[in-house]
């Protein structure tokens, strides 16, 4: 670049600068959520009006999908890399219903999820030799990850320096928190830490019952409990589809497997696949086939497109 005082010309120089290209994709997992759940309205369906509206996942779609991304996860957790912010936001969609090229689904039309945004990517852990030194990580945490999707301990008082001993940050334990907020997120939306349910069931307010509404996320709310819709409250039905925009309810038990509070408790990569597994046979018959063992990205033994009306 030129000097404004003597026209010298000085280098431009960059270090330690790593260039990424990736596929252009052009609808993401956040925009399809929207349109399926929030702009989703039940009574459209009781109606018979809305028919041509798109509905909520069913249950065996958000497995299927919520399986791939598992499966980039756990591949960048056996490369000892760590996303650090997973969420709606940071998956696309690649699909030949969309106009993608080159889609790996063309033959089907099925949705392809894609990770991406590795800005906030680095190793799987961290050592904690100071107090200042975890300063640092929350100041970090603040502006490299998403507030209702970032676990307990990345806020200021969730990590301990005990002088002389060495803690260590697990941030794939990170990203399993991470995780189960985005699945939560494929059932209502949002992050559980940013929405509360209408608990109102009398007979004059019944159609309210159930009722999503959206609040802010607070670090007090992160340090509750995971909100369970008044169909998932003490019971043990898993007979519903999703169609409905009600699921399973050992889909929530699974979220609040992945989002427990204590670090330390809350399961790796490789158990919450082993977990997965288990849930997928529950709820859809097959057993779940990891992409490294040679499922090519085909969760169970059913390769059927998704719902029609993924346009």
């Amino acid at each position: 670049m030129n000097s404004s005082s003597g026209g010298l010309r000085e280098e431009h120089k960059e270090y330690n600068v790593c260039y990424m290209l990736f596929p252009y994709i052009s609808h993401s997992l956040r925009g399809e959520i929207t349109k399926r759940n929030i702009l989703y309205d039940p009574s459209d369906y009781s109606s018979g009006s809305g028919s041509s509206r798109r509905t909520p996942f069913t249950t065996k779609e958000v497995l299927q999908l919520f399986g791939g991304i598992l499966d980039g996860v756990k591949a960048m957790h056996d490369a000892n890399i760590s996303h650090r912010d997973i969420k709606l936001e940071n998956v696309l969609l690649e699909s030949s219903a969309y106009g993608d090229k080159n889609s790996r689904r063309s033959s089907t039309g099925r949705l392809t999820p894609v990770l991406m945004d590795f800005g906030s990517a680095g190793p799987l852990t961290r050592e904690i030799q100071s107090k200042q030194e975890i300063y640092g990580i929350v100041e970090e945490s603040a502006s490299h990850t998403t507030m209702p999707y970032r676990p307990p301990e990345l806020f200021d008082g969730g990590l301990r320096y005990i002088n002389g001993s060495v803690n260590v940050l697990d941030y794939g334990k990170v990203d399993v928190w991470s995780l189960g907020c985005l699945l939560f997120g494929f059932l209502h939306g949002t992050s559980p830490f940013e929405i509360e349910y209408s608990r109102n069931n009398s007979q004059n307010e019944q159609n309210q019952y159930g009722l999503v509404r959206i609040v802010e996320c607070t670090h007090l709310k992160i340090l509750g409990e995971v909100p369970l819709p008044p169909w998932a409250r003490g019971g043990t039905d898993d007979s519903s589809g999703g169609s409905n925009g009600k699921y399973p309810i050992s889909m929530y038990k699974f979220v609040q497997y992945l989002v427990q509070h204590d670090r330390l408790v809350r399961p790796n990569i490789h158990e919450v696949a082993t977990k997965f597994n288990d849930l997928f046979i529950k709820l859809v018959g097959e057993r779940w086939i990891p992409f490294e063992e040679g499922g090519n990205g085909s969760y169970g033994g059913n390769n059927s497109a998704f719902d029609s009306s993924i346009v």
